[in-house]
Formats: C-alpha cells, structure tokens, sequence
C-alpha cells in the first residue's frame, strides 16, 4: 500500500511525478518556481477569506487565446504529437469505458498538479463524463478533481481535459460546510443527494452532496439541463470541482461526494480586455479562482486589486442572479 490512506493510482502518478522533475525539462523549472509564487490573503466579505497568488509561471494560461483561427493554427499540447520529450503518461480507463491519459501540469497552480485529458482529440464538454469525473475522485481520493468549461478557462478547448491536485488549497472546501450562505434546494432526494446553491458567496454556485454516485449523477443531469446556453455553444458556461472524502484512514473512497457547479454568464471580465484610460487586470477566472484562488500574472494586478475589485469581478463572470432565481424555481417546483 506504501503510504497509510494512499491507493495504487495515486502511487503511481506520484512517481510519475518524481520521475518526470528527475528529468529536469519544463516541468521541473516550473515546479521550483512555485516556491517563488506571492500570496496574499483578500476580505471578499461575510467573513470570507480568498487566497490571492502572483504567479508569473500561469501567464500562458492566464493570457491563452482560445478563438477558432488560434486552435486551428496550433499544435494541440495534449495529443502526443504535441508533448515535449520528458512528458510521462500513466493510462486510466473509467468504468464507463473511456481512456484518459495522466500527466504532470507543467505549468502548475500547486505542487503535484495534473492534467486528465482524452486518449483521443475531442472536444471539450462534460456531458457523457460526469460519471468518469466522480470516479477519479474516489480513485484519487486526497485530490480535487476539476473541469474548466471550453468558454471558462480551458486553454485547450479542442481537447477534452480535467485537471486535479492535492485537497486543502481550496477555499470552497470549507465553504460548502457553512450554512448560512445556503440556499437549501433539495434536502435530500429520493435517491440520496442534497442539492444547495451557495449563494451567499456566489450565484449559480450549485453543491451536490451524497454518498452515491448514481444519485450524484442524477442530480448533476437535471442541474445541468437547466443551464443557460448561449449561441454558437455546446454546454452551458461552467466550472466543476469534485471530491469525495475518505474515512478515517482508509484508501480513497467510502465517503460522500461533493460537486461544486459554478455556472457562469461572461468568459472573462471586462477589465482582463481593458478600456481607455483603464489598467487591464490580468485575472481570468477558471475553477479555481471561482473556487477562492485567485490567479494573476500580473505583479501590478496583484499589488494593487482588493478584495472589492476582486469580488465585482467573480460576481461579473458569475451566473446572474435573475437566472439563478428562474433555475431555484424550476428546482422547487419537482
């Protein structure tokens, strides 16, 4: 078992992990530059606290152009054809039948950062791999697992991918547990799942608890037919964390699902573009800042924003609260 609470997978990619820095290409260079990242913690208010980063090695990320003409134009870094050479893969099969390959971020948020992308290009869209999503994180049990919508942070659209790293950087892990920014929905279905939008932090921000898979599944496919689509795309604008817990000390698994569901209504906000006689703030929210760790690039983003800038540009991208209310409606009406 190797260590107490720690399954084979999670073995396997850690020394995968090990492996791939021992080679000391891109991704070893980027690793030992998180020891240089800036922190700084932000008042979002109702005694919320989010974790704001300069991290200067996101800024490919934070800055990918993901329009038509670009991804047509560029090799995609996730089929193997467009690997650097050091790039090591574990395979992974879900119960549903589909194949996925592992491999080290290389340009990490945290230590031990991964990405979980197709074993064939296809786009990116959740729908037929919730299921998968949920099994990775039972798999993968001290990890979070997390889906970046194709018009929400994804800088390989055209490749679908999940991404995970290790639980307890995450602000929204303990934000789930605190009642009061509730907004009960469902306190528990026929199947056994509780579903709640957490409203007083964000709007459209959906929670689903429960201990069984199947039930988790169900409510994720009714939520998310309720999505607001917009023209010219496939899927509702959205992020997705997932996690499952483990009891005591025993492997991955056991223990309940959480889903955290933020749907979204803009791709970025409107200062990321800029206006005349406006600093840009290079801040383009994906999972995880939506989850509470705020990303920039930028050191003049990160020196000079506060935490109302931050909190006017979560609730900007953030699903608007007219709509919220017309999907809590529908909820309440089954």
């Amino acid at each position: 078992m190797g260590v107490e609470g720690q399954n084979c997978i999670e073995q396997e990619i850690e020394k995968m992990f090990e492996n791939e820095l021992s080679l000391k290409g891109r991704a070893f260079s980027n690793y030992i530059a998180l020891k240089e990242v800036c922190r700084r913690e932000i008042d979002f208010g109702c005694g919320i606290k989010l974790d704001f980063q300069y991290n200067p090695g996101r800024k490919a990320s934070v800055m990918a152009k993901v329009d038509e003409e670009t991804l047509k134009r560029r090799p995609c870094f996730l089929c193997p054809s467009g690997l650097s050479p050091e790039q090591l893969t574990y395979n992974w099969h879900s119960a549903t039948g589909k194949g996925y390959l592992i491999r080290v971020n290389p340009f990490p948020i945290f230590f031990n950062h991964y990405t979980i992308s197709a074993d064939y290009h296809t786009r990116q869209e959740i729908a037929g791999r919730y299921a998968d999503m949920l099994q990775l994180a039972g798999e993968l049990g001290r990890y979070v697992i997390f889906y970046n919508g194709p018009k929400c942070g994804a800088s390989a659209p055209d490749h679908f991918h999940f991404q995970a790293f290790p639980k307890g950087h995450l602000p929204i892990e303990s934000l789930v547990g605190r009642e009061e920014l509730r907004n009960m929905l469902i306190e528990e279905s026929s199947a056994g799942a509780q579903l709640f939008e957490l409203s007083g932090y964000l709007r459209g921000a959906y929670v689903i608890k429960s201990g069984s898979s199947a039930a988790m599944l169900q409510i994720f496919e009714y939520l998310y037919s309720l999505g607001k689509k917009h023209p010219n795309e496939w899927e509702p604008r959205m992020n997705i964390i997932s996690w499952r817990e483990q009891e005591g000390n025993s492997n991955a698994g056991g223990g309940a699902y959480t889903t955290v569901l933020f749907f979204r209504e803009e791709s970025r906000p409107k200062c990321f573009w800029g206006s005349e006689g406006e600093e840009r703030v290079y801040i383009s929210p994906a999972s995880v800042e939506m989850s509470g760790v705020v990303m920039t690039s930028s050191r003049e983003t990160f020196e000079n924003l506060g935490g109302e800038k931050i909190r006017e540009i979560l609730n900007e991208v953030s699903l608007e609260g007219s709509y919220a209310d017309a999907i809590n409606n529908k909820i309440r009406e089954l």
